[in-house]
């Protein structure tokens, strides 16, 4: 009977209230560690762009201390070009004029070309021309070049480069000749900034519309599953087509598709269909079935056939080969009755999928719901009798009351198979496809029946 302690909350309140306020701690830690790392990024790029421009001024200063008046009017230097002479005591080069400087990193190209000889062990060498300013070890000039601008002297190096200023007058072994900047650029700080402004291509396909022409050819079985005991009528001689009727679907139509930007299809459209079906059935009779039992009459033979189709009533009149022949009564007479059904329909399909693959050839899976609407049916019965006392006369038949075809039916689609874009606006495609009936043919509630249909379908569709 002790009393239950009460329980006491952790600081901060409930756990679930002390779990936001961490998240809300460290959103905002990752905030402050973002802005601190930023602006450390942008000081260093500040203090790198102010050091390029300082070393700049520095040179351009030394250059305009120790350029000499120009007296030699003899003297001519191309206007897009600075000509320095050095010898081997000085080690200071400059660069003319005033170069302005970008905040934001911008490159700095001179256009006066170097060539420099040095002797070692008494022959000349040259060093490469494209050599960093910080390197350059100039002496005093033996020319005064004439004065420039800046835009003269930094121009872009691609464009003005002429080879023949390489090449000097001067007979004096040693001296620095013509020289040219090269490059004169401060590194480019690697910072990663936000992309702002025109968005990336996506990588998804964009949706889009077609339309085309298909036709489909199929193999068709269908057989009866379960037949129920009927109640007796004025035929009580009844035969079940045991074997199953098969036959070919045709469809053949227009069909339009959409794709989406995922990939995914939705597909619709209008096609004739055409199922024909067939069979072959042995029914076996005694001579006393008949229904006229004069010797001289014809004679006819009446039974009811269950078929995947419904049932069918059928009269078969035979005549007697010897009619001065006595035929018993318990003799058999088997009929041979062959049967075909033609459907003809107006097919609806909807159905939905999704396509594989990115390049001209791809790969889709599709399944829906295909519907029937019966515009046209015909049945064709012959056969003969297999008995020698009697000879075929006439077989006719006519659906029992009631147990005529549907008007509608529905069938379960399913396809998988590729498609070739052979253009930008044209695409062949090729499906192995199957239909399966989800409801009988016939409106004979004794008889359930199965069966399916498997082909290919071949279509070639316009995209828009």
């Amino acid at each position: 009977d002790l009393t239950q302690q009460p329980k006491v909350l952790p600081i901060g309140g409930a756990p679930g209230q002390l779990r936001w306020w961490l998240a809300a701690a460290a959103f905002l830690l990752l905030l402050v560690g973002q802005s601190i790392y930023f602006h450390h990024e942008k000081k260093s790029l500040t203090e790198i762009i102010h050091q390029q421009a300082e070393k700049i001024e520095t040179l351009e200063r030394e250059l305009a201390r120790k350029a000499p008046a120009n007296t030699d009017p003899s003297t001519t230097i191309p206007d897009n070009s600075d000509n320095i002479s050095e010898d081997r005591s000085s080690h200071t080069a400059k660069v003319p004029a005033q170069v302005p400087l970008s905040e934001t990193g911008s490159r700095y190209q001179a256009t006066a070309k170097v060539k420099k000889e040095f002797p070692v062990n008494g022959a000349a060498v040259s060093p490469p021309i494209n050599t960093p300013v910080e390197n350059l070890q100039v002496s005093e000039y033996t020319e005064e070049p004439p004065a420039v601008t800046a835009a003269q002297s930094f121009t872009d190096n691609s464009t003005n480069h002429d080879p023949n200023h390489q090449r000097s007058s001067s007979d004096v072994p040693g001296t620095l000749e013509s020289i040219g900047l090269f490059s004169l650029q401060p590194p480019a700080p690697k910072i990663a900034l936000p992309v702002t402004g025109v968005n990336p291509a996506p990588t998804q396909n964009q949706g889009r519309f077609s339309i085309g022409a298909h036709h489909t050819l199929l193999a068709t079985s269908e057989k009866m599953a379960r037949v129920i005991q009927r109640p007796m009528g004025p035929n009580n001689r009844v035969f079940n087509n045991t074997r199953a009727m098969t036959g070919t679907t045709r469809l053949t139509g227009v069909s339009a598709q959409y794709q989406s930007k995922n990939n995914w299809l939705l597909e619709s459209g209008l096609s004739y269909r055409q199922t024909s079906l067939s069979t072959e059935h042995r029914a076996l009779l005694r001579f006393m079935d008949r229904r006229n039992n004069g010797n001289n009459a014809p004679f006819d033979f009446e039974y009811a056939l269950n078929t995947p189709s419904g049932s069918v009533d059928i009269t078969v009149r035979a005549d007697q080969t010897d009619p001065t022949e006595t035929i018993d009564e318990f003799e058999n007479i088997a009929i041979a009755v062959n049967m075909e059904q033609t459907f003809d329909y107006l097919s609806i399909p909807f159905s939905a999928g999704y396509q594989f693959g990115r390049g001209r050839l791809r790969a889709q899976l599709t399944s829906g719901l295909l519907f029937n609407f019966l515009t046209r049916h015909s049945i064709d019965i012959s056969g003969t009798i297999i008995n020698a006392n009697l000879q075929s006369r006439q077989i006719t038949h006519h659906r029992s009351s009631g147990n005529g075809s549907k008007n509608t039916t529905v069938d379960f689609l399913s396809a998988i198979g590729v498609n070739y874009q052979l253009n930008h606006n044209l695409r062949a495609q090729i499906s192995p496809t199957m239909l399966i009936p989800l409801s009988d043919r016939h409106n004979d509630p004794y008889i359930k029946t199965t069966g399916f249909s498997a082909g290919v379908d071949v279509g070639l569709y316009l995209n828009f």
